[in-house]
């Protein structure tokens, strides 16, 4: 596997970015469909796990092989195509569509929504007013620039946009359009799709399950409700997976991990920098706010000094 293995630059660092969790999540859909064989039989494999972290350039040869034809792979001496190439082939696979020379993370997220479209148009009114209230909250959210606040006005602003929200999220969910939604509604979308493609797998998710921030919670909640007892989520998610052969079934629900992953990653720079921004700005106000009140003082100080000088001059004469 390791003469197989070349440094892939759309995979490669989110996978050594991402978490146990995540990791474990792609590991198990690959076993559920047979597909970790070849990787199970390498000494690095065997010497650490279940601690993915330390083989991710095996998963990364092992995913991008499962994404290439068997004929195409052979002629490539047994490498897989890079990541760029699986990604397009689930969106053509899927109907998605997009530009030839958009970028890895843009096409996911197309793939994302053409999902959620699918999903949603064959939901019923109670279950697509669920999918787009939840949606809707995370945009509320991002438009007043709270995160999980448990304050009460937090809380109370947030249900004030949520309306406001709404029209723009059930544009985006009938258009199929990702780019009206912000990377935190995104990455609900992408949680809970992967959610659902494992629990189809039979693939239990704990890294969402047990997650404790509220996207990640919201994602899971949201998957189980939208998912629990409709044979129409199974039937539709499982014609994606069905069609145009068994390594669909590995590539797909990789694909949309994977999309997550790198969502999670990019919010987490996103929400570092606005807290580094906000930072630096309360130190900036802080400081013009100590030199205006060092001015306001040497201008008293001046005041005070020059109501004295009359006095001053008074006694200077007697």
């Amino acid at each position: 596997m390791l003469d197989k293995y070349t440094f892939d630059v759309d995979l490669d660092p989110v996978l050594q970015a991402a978490l146990q969790e995540e990791l474990d999540v792609i590991i198990r859909l690959m076993k559920a469909s047979d597909d970790l064989k070849s990787i199970e039989k390498e000494q690095l494999f065997m010497r650490h796990y279940p601690n993915h972290r330390h083989y991710t350039h095996l998963i990364s040869a092992q995913l991008r092989t499962c994404g290439g034809h068997a004929v195409a792979n052979l002629l490539r001496g047994g490498k897989g195509p890079d990541y760029r190439t699986v990604v397009c082939d689930v969106a053509d696979h899927l109907n998605v569509s997009y530009d030839k020379d958009d970028s890895v993370p843009v096409i996911e997220r197309c793939i994302l929504m053409s999902m959620t479209k699918k999903i949603y148009d064959d939901l019923g009114d109670k279950e697509r007013d669920l999918l787009i209230n939840s949606l809707s909250e995370q945009e509320a959210k991002a438009a007043i620039k709270i995160e999980d606040s448990k304050d009460e006005i937090s809380k109370s602003n947030t249900a004030l946009a949520v309306p406001q929200s709404r029209e723009l999220v059930l544009k985006a969910v009938q258009q199929g359009d990702y780019r009206l939604l912000s990377t935190n509604s995104l990455l609900m979308l992408s949680e809970a799709l992967s959610t659902i493609f494992s629990s189809l797998a039979g693939v239990a998710q704990n890294s969402i399950v047990n997650a404790t921030d509220s996207v990640s919670r919201a994602a899971y909640e949201l998957a189980h409700a939208i998912s629990s007892g409709l044979d129409v989520v199974k039937r539709v998610l499982l014609s994606l997976l069905e069609i145009g052969g068994p390594s669909y079934k590995v590539t797909v629900p990789c694909v949309t991990q994977i999309a997550s992953m790198r969502l999670r990653q990019s919010n987490a720079l996103l929400t570092k920098s606005s807290v580094n921004l906000l930072a630096h700005n309360a130190h900036e106000d802080e400081a013009v706010s100590e030199d205006k009140s060092a001015e306001a003082n040497d201008t008293a100080a001046d005041s005070s000094t020059t109501n004295e000088d009359p006095d001053s001059s008074k006694e200077e004469r007697n």
